[in-house]
């Protein structure tokens, strides 16, 4: 499934120590746990968290991309696969 930037609506936890784990977000309707976070970067040029994540949905394996973007607080699908 080719997904560019699709604005998503996210679940959260903030941490004291100002660290942000997603925990859910929406996608067509439906509500997605995030299963696993592989790993989480920064990109250097933005600033924006990339999450590279896994989830299993409808008995089905996935593996998709979060981005959050730190200037506008807003979080993105960047890819689902």
């Amino acid at each position: 499934m080719n997904i560019k930037d699709l604005h998503v609506d996210m679940v959260v936890a903030n941490h004291k120590d100002g660290t942000i784990k997603p925990l859910k977000f929406k996608y067509e309707d439906t509500l997605i746990d995030i299963g696993l976070i592989i790993q989480s970067d920064v990109e250097r040029k933005t600033g924006d968290i990339i999450y590279k994540c896994f989830s299993i949905i409808d008995d089905f394996k996935w593996h998709y991309v979060l981005r959050f973007e730190r200037v506008t607080c807003k979080w993105y699908l960047s890819s689902i696969n």
